[in-house]
């Protein structure tokens, strides 16, 4: 945005014209960013002013990282309740988040940061109004200079660091994300439902910064943008010269960027979405496959995956389009008109790049929870009970456990990054048996193996894929059953039927389906169709799958009176649900009437 803000300005400037003030609005940008590099000391003052108060310099109380602002780190005993079940741990949790104490470190930090690019940007502004308008009264030298300064100290309280212009402190605002919500804006209903209830806090710890993230991607979408009426009023000229300038610099980098993106996605440079089957977009990323990134190719065959779906607001762009391209690819109603599909495609695109962004990532789990309050519910709050353990990021981290692990249970998921802890859960395993490798770090890379290079093109040309087994077998849930040898049933299933013993592991025995000439032969398909590639693939999964599961049973000879135990269960609901019925019928009413004794 530092860049941004400027080059959208600039851009604006050359279509306005000296009448409309571009000449001028022009200067200002160009200085803007020789101002923004001169600025690089004070920002790191504020940034440390920042985080020892606890709070914004150029406008406390009014950032969404410090909340309501403080008064330096206090280091105290925390109020903690004695543990007796689940609430007490999500009300010691509660406290913990609230605390004004090292705990509070992560978004003070956030805070600070902000703070100094805030600081970068009102500097930047300041300086290249007074230089404009300096120029304009024919200062040079050091007379320009000296207005520059003078200017520059009344908008700074010398008292406090308070700003004093309203506008550039409104500029420096928009840059981080920080300005107001519009009123009678959802996202303003949204913000005054949180402040009233504190609690939603563990769904939307932000509010403020994401709403604007949004709306200023939207601003960068190309005839989306008219939709919205900030951006209207802008580039009609309502709001006055710079903002119109603004607003026509960010359709201009907004088209240059979908431009882009559009090239990239359909070259397979940028991946969009993915599947939107969760099974299916679990085993994308245990190959390394990541949503929204850049996908970099080595000579080995191996891709490097770097996100650019945090870069918002100019990776919305490229994430809208790489959606579009991928739905386009992928469309399955093709006899539809081109321009009924392209709408049904920019809606889903438009979902899709929403509910798919980090800072939406808690109210998705959320809703998640709240449609499955069993089990999603469980995992949810000690997911959110794991995230505020003191240090979890750090800690998570330094785990030296090299696998993904499974949780189903609420102290699973809140334990399962924990060095110690982490490696008494089963590993977390992809479809062909092998155990997820733990990937840290925002790029991923995917290794040149060929079985699970082909998957990943299934998955992504077809939107079908081989998923992880069925843990159920026979009625009995493997993932319930331990082991005398203490290993999950399933865990167990799922290797054996990925490395059955004295035999080729399943992914050897695909590689050289794959390499053949028969499987090149054959076209694309749904998995039920005879003569697909992906039915070839199948055939063999189900084979090693089959067989895994006899020699589970074969290992374990507890499991097998566990299963037989389960069959004779099932069998005789079977037979005493057949006789109910059969005693209801009309018929079995009509003999039991003709045979019973006349008087």
């Amino acid at each position: 945005m530092l860049a941004g803000r400027p080059t959208e300005k600039l851009l604006g400037s050359l279509a306005l014209g000296p009448k409309s003030g571009g000449d001028i609005l022009r200067q200002q940008a160009l200085r803007e960013y020789a101002y923004t590099v001169s600025a690089l000391g004070d920002g790191w003052e504020a940034l440390v002013e920042a985080f020892k108060r606890g709070d914004s310099i150029l406008n406390p109380h009014n950032t969404e990282y410090f909340g309501a602002g403080g008064s330096g780190i206090v280091q105290q005993p925390l109020p903690w309740k004695p543990v007796h079940g689940v609430w007490d741990i999500v009300e010691n949790a509660w406290k913990m988040a609230n605390y004004r104490t090292i705990v509070g470190l992560p978004t003070r930090s956030l805070g600070a940061v902000d703070e100094f690019f805030k600081m970068l940007r009102y500097r930047a502004v300041v300086q290249a109004e007074a230089a404009a308008k300096a120029n304009a009264m024919g200062l040079v030298g050091d007379d320009l200079r000296g207005h520059v300064s003078r200017e520059m100290e009344k908008a700074i309280d010398p008292a406090t660091g308070r700003a004093l212009n309203a506008g550039a402190l409104q500029e420096a605002q928009v840059s981080t994300f920080q300005q107001e919500l519009l009123q009678g804006t959802a996202g303003a209903t949204i913000q005054q439902v949180r402040s009233r209830h504190p609690v939603l806090t563990f769904v939307l710890p932000f509010v403020k910064t994401p709403i604007n993230v949004l709306r200023y991607g939207w601003k960068m979408t190309p005839g989306l943008n008219l939709v919205q009426k900030e951006f209207r009023e802008a580039i009609f000229g309502s709001k006055g010269p710079e903002a119109k300038a603004q607003a026509i610099g960010q359709m201009a980098l907004g088209s240059t960027f979908m431009g882009l993106a559009a090239a990239l996605a359909l070259d397979g440079k940028i991946t969009g979405a993915g599947p939107s089957d969760p099974n299916l977009r679990r085993e994308l990323a245990a190959t390394g496959w990541q949503p929204y990134a850049y996908v970099l190719e080595a000579d080995d065959g191996s891709k490097r995956y770097v996100p650019i779906g945090r870069l918002d607001p100019a990776g919305m762009a490229f994430s809208m389009v790489a959606n579009l391209v991928e739905i386009m690819r992928n469309d399955p109603h093709g006899d539809h008109g081109t321009a009924e599909r392209g709408i049904g495609a920019l809606g889903l695109a438009l979902a899709k790049n929403f509910t798919d962004r980090t800072f939406l990532l808690n109210l998705h789990q959320a809703l998640q929870a709240l449609s499955d309050p069993g089990a999603r519910g469980e995992r949810y709050l000690g997911s959110i009970a794991g995230n505020t353990i003191p240090l979890s990021s750090a800690i998570r981290g330094l785990n030296p456990d090299p696998y993904l692990r499974e949780a189903r249970s609420f102290i699973d998921t809140m334990m399962k990054n924990l060095p110690g802890y982490s490696e008494t859960l089963a590993p977390s395993r992809d479809a062909f048996g092998d155990p997820v490798w733990k990937r840290i770090g925002m790029s991923t890379t995917s290794e040149a193996d060929i079985v699970e290079a082909e998957h990943t093109r299934i998955i992504l040309e077809t939107g079908g894929g081989i998923g992880r087994p069925d843990p159920k077998f026979e009625g009995v849930d493997l993932r319930d059953i331990a082991l005398k040898s203490g290993r999950q049933a399933y865990d167990r299933f799922q290797e054996l039927a990925g490395h059955p013993p004295g035999a080729k592991s399943l992914k050897t025995a695909l590689a050289e389906l794959i390499r053949s000439d028969t499987y090149q032969d054959l076209p694309d398909g749904e998995a039920g169709v005879k003569g697909t590639r992906l039915n070839a693939i199948g055939r063999i999964v189900g084979k090693y799958r089959e067989a895994g599961k006899k020699a589970l049973i074969r290992e374990n000879p507890e499991l097998r009176d566990l299963l037989k135990a389960r069959q004779r269960e099932a069998r005789s609901a079977y037979l005493k649900s057949k006789e109910e019925r059969t005693q209801k019928s009309p018929g079995a009413k009509a003999l039991r009437n003709a045979l019973r004794p006349r008087h």
